[in-house]
């Protein structure tokens, strides 16, 4: 479900308006039910990156500026045109001296990226549109006690509000991190997420509503749901699998999503339900690895798009494209001058229960290739050597990163169908590459 606004402001990017961006921030979160910590640390990532514009990126141009959000996320959309923006600050690795940002607004920047969750930077006709996303933080939960198996025949249904939090904590307890998101570790942000719309679920259940199963979705874009699940409670599990996919399915089949995307299914989801992507290497606490296999269901008849590709990865993109009947008019981009001024900037994204991190472009200048490997080589310290690499067919912009990773070691691993603006083409550093 799309956040609702809070308030929208068009203005100068002035330093003078600072302390009226930051207030406007702040007192936004506080209405979505933030509480003060959360509020003063999105309060001070819009101050940074308005600073930002006022002092180096745009000074005087118009910036405008709205804030969304729910009761468990809040984001901030500065929209602009395009000047000398340096983005470099929003890397992971990015670091500076006084003598080099006497203004303090690089470092501001930086600071930003360090206070929210999520940074976005994209283009939208003649503007730069750059969104941070602040989650609102929440207690974790004890898992549930086990669910009492279910006397007599299970059927599939809509998940009712106070089931949400039970069947998350249920899968949260008996399920690997990488098979459920974070949020499944908080009992309120779950039930915040279903209440706003931003989380669904069915679940498997008897008459007299002991859970069997459970499956949720997300949001995976504009046009698609990420599942996740099934899950199944039961020792031995009740054979409810299938059940579930196909309720929620039938739930989905009466909305405007085009398909399902499951990027990390649980070993319960049933082959016949859903078709192969590709897949992904995901490393275990042991040390050890082990590959999951991205899944698909479409709704309804693909409307067909537009991809931007690169000749280095036109191959590959085609291939996968073939194999799914996607009807797309794939547009090579040809190379041209990186950016339009400033460095490359990707926003990093870090799972430290899965050992997973996801890196994605946000800006391409001349040192593409230097950033990224420096990106690789700090999570490399941190321990993650399969970092996953993302770039969105609908936006151009994006093309020109595939060769840099590619130079960098990455490899193309499948695509996620209108996961974006566009389809998601997904690498992994070190992967092997697979036969067509």
């Amino acid at each position: 479900m799309a956040d609702r606004p809070i308030a929208e402001l068009r203005l100068a990017a002035t330093t003078a308006l600072v302390p009226l961006v930051s207030s406007a921030a702040r007192e936004g979160a506080r209405a979505l039910g933030f509480g003060e910590e959360d509020a003063r640390a999105l309060g001070v990532a819009t101050e940074d990156v308005f600073s930002h514009l006022a002092l180096s990126g745009a000074p005087g141009h118009e910036v405008a500026i709205r804030i969304l959000g729910s009761r468990w996320r809040a984001e901030m959309e500065f929209r602009f045109a395009p000047a000398r923006v340096d983005f470099r600050p929003l890397n992971l690795t990015f670091r500076t001296t006084p003598e080099d940002d006497p203004l303090l607004s690089r470092t501001a920047l930086a600071i930003a990226s360090q206070l929210v969750d999520h940074f976005r930077i994209s283009r939208r006709a003649e503007n730069i549109l750059l969104s941070l996303t602040k989650e609102r933080c929440f207690p974790k939960s004890a898992p549930p006690p086990p669910e009492p198996r279910p006397d007599g025949p299970v059927s599939a249904r809509p998940a009712q509000p106070h089931e949400f939090p039970l069947a998350a904590g249920l899968a949260a307890a008996r399920y690997p991190a990488e098979q459920w998101p974070r949020a499944f570790e908080s009992a309120g942000k779950v039930a915040e997420m279903a209440s706003a719309g931003d989380l669904g679920a069915v679940v498997a259940a008897d008459a007299a509503g002991r859970l069997a199963g459970a499956l949720f979705w997300t949001s995976a874009g504009p046009r698609m749901a990420g599942l996740w699940g099934p899950f199944l409670f039961q020792d031995p599990p009740v054979e409810a699998a299938a059940l579930l996919v196909d309720t929620a399915v039938s739930a989905m089949a009466r909305t405007p999503l085009q398909g399902l995307i499951a990027r990390c299914p649980t070993g319960a989801l049933p082959t016949r339900t859903m078709e192969p992507l590709g897949s992904i290497e995901v490393s275990l606490p042991d040390g050890t690895s082990r590959t999951v296999e991205a899944r698909y269901r479409q709704l309804e008849e693909d409307t067909g798009g537009v991809a931007h590709v690169h000749s280095s990865v036109e191959a590959f993109v085609r291939d996968r494209f073939r194999r799914l009947a996607f009807g797309r008019i794939v547009r090579v981009v040809p190379d041209s001058p990186h950016g339009s001024g400033g460095g490359t900037a990707f926003a990093t994204e870090i799972d430290r229960g899965t050992g997973l991190a996801r890196l994605t472009p946000l800006w391409l200048g001349a040192d593409v290739l230097e950033t990224l490997r420096g990106l690789v080589d700090a999570l490399a310290a941190g321990g993650i050597r399969r970092p996953l690499a993302e770039i969105d067919l609908g936006e151009p912009g994006h093309a020109g990163f595939a060769p840099a990773f590619l130079e960098a070691g990455f490899v193309p691993r499948l695509v996620l169908p209108w996961a974006g603006t566009g389809d998601l083409l997904l690498f992994q550093l070190g992967a092997v590459a697979e036969g067509r």
